[in-house]
């Protein structure tokens, strides 16, 4: 079968076929194999239909990087909605997180009437501890009418997870996946000190070391001689992932020496990225001077912390093929389609945000997926970096050689979605929990032993309705009009609900607003920790606000809720009085040590925040100076839809532009029969 001019794979057949058929999928398949071609059939026949298709992604850089795909497809018919930015949100294809799509089925179903499809991209999010829920609950709260085709890296229990949406949707899910990849891998293991290692071979060392035989160490033998092993095997370009960002940049400054670019691709690279830093408004800031000094070198840095329209820029290099060495945090792994020859880990532990352990078999996967190039590599390179002294045998093993992890439900009902299935269904919002991924696996066929997490959801469901009846949220006669305010604020519903009914909001003008709205979002690294509160800022409403939010929290200690809302972080509010009161972006950094990407992600999310106290209030006062705030900060680097459309179209000397798409060979049809992986 033939399909945009390329011979599509039988797992791609197969898709297609389900769709033909109408009925909703899970696609299971490496990285590059060609998952994101099922979904542009969905979207072209959509648009033949006259029908609307809802394509979802977990995090919004994948969600940009769609709509500028797409909208070189389909011109003015591609619509994004992201939170950040709301461009054509009545178009035929509409572009989502996640959260937006999960609160639209809440909010206003009937405003998806004309939707056939729903594409959930990385569907294995749904395993995600703190947002996996919105996957469960859009699969639950969807309307019959709606089918899902799921993109996923590889579940081990995908046909559990199948059932369980059978079973909620009354509907066919067919399950395919494919394991072949298109570029084979040969995964290796780099013991500092004693070089490249295959699994078997690091056992024996780690014997011999543990029995305490002298083993001959090379010193000074770490990751830059990796690298020039590399270098030296030809297999560049390289993702290197780090698990901190002050490492990413270290490592991207240590390999500046290096000469990576011959004379011309040193001038190409130069003049690309001078031409893109002009088009995203960051030539001469500090960051982007800094950048360029290495970009010039072939080497570059990638992480959070960074401007966002600078890691756009960097991205974009990347994808050039001008960027022989990025180094990045690992979020650069998910879904954003930005493939290399080879791919290195830094350690095989990380921080887990509560504990340091060793990553996740699925983890691991993701990134290495990102090496090889289809079309222009025979075989991708995974190399993991390790210290003898650090790791044990089976931990490595069970990182690099293991089955991915199962996927488990998440299921954790927010204040906003309790509200809102209360004002629709009453007592019976027990119904959404008996209908939840966790339920269903609880049942006792399913043979699951063990802690119920079915019986701790309801409790935990319980919990929260005291609490929403002790702060006035739910009546006699149901959900009060505090609880129908809330429901529009859904992510900071109580905290934002209780300030503004307790009246402070009223007494704020435009930047006061945005410093207290701030400090709702806020949430500070360790990097911000240690200065001072800016008690001068706003002195006569923060005591009241940071009172009632601690109300909240000891409300939620009385009744046992789990994951209590944080109290109020006013540690950024000086910057963002300083750049509400029109400061350069430059000058914020003398007001904080947070890094310039955080400061923007806090801006724009408090942005969302002010956009829905807009919707949720029926103030005018209110309204207009909740307009002036959002002007005041929605302007240069914070503003997400200036970047968004500076980025739709491509610089003359871009690869995009070049082969006029923003997809690689990797995600289309074709794969080599029998390619698999070289084990380790």
């Amino acid at each position: 079968m033939h399909y945009a001019g390329f011979t599509l794979d039988p797992f791609q057949e197969q898709a297609i076929a389900a769709i033909d058929r109408g009925h909703s999928l899970i696609v299971a398949a490496p990285t590059g194999a060609g998952k994101t071609l099922i979904a542009e059939y969905a979207i072209d026949q959509a648009m033949q239909r006259g029908r609307q298709i809802v394509y979802t992604a977990p995090i919004k850089a994948l969600s940009n990087q769609k709509f500028r795909d797409f909208s070189a497809t389909y011109p003015d018919r591609i619509g994004i909605l992201t939170g950040d930015v709301s461009i054509h949100y009545d178009a035929p294809c509409l572009i989502m997180t996640t959260e937006i799509f999960r609160n639209t089925l809440l909010e206003d179903p009937d405003r998806l009437a004309k939707v056939d499809f729903a594409i959930f991209d990385e569907f294995h999010y749904i395993n995600d501890i703190e947002r996996g829920t919105v996957w469960e609950e859009s699969v639950i709260f969807a309307p019959e009418s709606i089918r899902f085709i799921c993109l996923s890296a590889t579940m081990p229990n995908i046909e559990e997870l199948a059932g369980w949406m059978r079973e909620v949707r009354s509907a066919p899910v067919e399950v395919i996946v494919e394991e072949n990849r298109p570029v084979p891998l040969e995964h290796a293991l780099w013991a500092d000190g004693y070089g490249v290692q295959s699994l078997g071979s690091l056992e024996r060392l780690m014997h011999d070391l543990a029995r305490g035989q002298r083993v001959p160490r090379r010193q000074h033998f770490g990751s830059e001689a990796l690298l020039d092993h590399i270098v030296a095997s030809c297999r560049l370009p390289m993702l290197y992932f780090c698990f901190n960002r002050r490492l990413c940049e270290a490592r991207a400054e240590a390999n500046a020496r290096r000469n990576l670019l011959t004379s011309d691709e040193a001038a190409g690279v130069a003049r690309l990225f001078d031409e893109l830093c002009e088009r995203f408004d960051v030539a001469g800031e500090a960051s982007a001077v800094l950048m360029g000094e290495l970009v010039r070198r072939g080497v570059a840095f990638h992480h959070a912390g960074i401007l966002p329209t600078l890691k756009e820029v960097v991205e974009r290099l990347f994808t050039s093929g001008l960027i022989k060495m990025l180094f990045t945090t690992e979020t650069f792994a998910l879904g954003v389609n930005m493939p290399a020859q080879t791919v290195v880990l830094d350690a095989l532990e990380k921080f887990h945000g509560t504990h340091f352990g060793y990553l996740r078999a699925r983890e691991y996967q993701q990134m290495a997926g990102r090496a090889g190039r289809r079309g222009m590599d025979t075989r991708g390179y995974v190399y993991a970096r390790l210290d003898t002294d650090e790791v044990r045998f089976e931990g490595v093993k069970r990182v690099v050689a293991g089955q991915p992890e199962r996927i488990e439900s998440q299921f954790n009902l927010s204040y906003a979605t309790i509200l809102s299935l209360y004002g629709r269904w009453g007592g019976r919002l027990f119904d959404a929990c008996d209908r939840s991924f966790a339920a269903y696996q609880a049942q006792p066929q399913r043979g699951r032993k063990g802690r119920n997490p079915h019986v701790s959801l309801r409790k935990q469901v319980e919990h929260r309705l005291k609490v929403l009846q002790a702060l006035g949220y739910l009546g006699k006669r149901g959900v009060t009009a505090k609880g129908e305010f809330a429901i529009r604020i859904p992510g900071y519903e109580l905290p934002t609900t209780e300030l503004f009914f307790s009246g402070v909001f009223d007494e704020l003008n435009a930047h006061g607003i945005n410093v207290l709205v701030n400090a709702i979002v806020h949430e500070a690294r360790r990097a911000e920790l240690g200065a001072p509160p800016p008690r001068h800022l706003i002195p006569h409403v923060r005591r009241r606000a940071i009172k009632a939010v601690k109300r909240i929290f000891n409300l939620e200690k009385q009744y046992g809720v789990l994951d209590p809302v944080r109290k109020l972080d006013f540690s950024l509010g000086v910057a963002v009085n300083a750049w509400s009161r029109g400061a350069d972006f430059a000058d914020l950094a003398s007001f904080t040590r947070a890094a310039e990407g955080d400061i923007i992600r806090s801006l724009r999310m408090t942005i969302q925040i002010l956009r829905q106290l807009k919707y949720a209030t029926d103030a005018p006062a209110l309204r207009d100076r909740l307009w002036e705030a959002e002007r005041a900060i929605n302007r240069g680097a914070v503003d997400a839809e200036r970047q968004l459309r500076a980025g739709c179209d491509e610089p003359a000397g871009s690869q995009r532009a070049a082969d006029g798409s923003g997809r690689d060979e990797g995600e289309r049809g074709s794969a080599a029969p029998g390619s698999g992986d070289i084990r380790l």
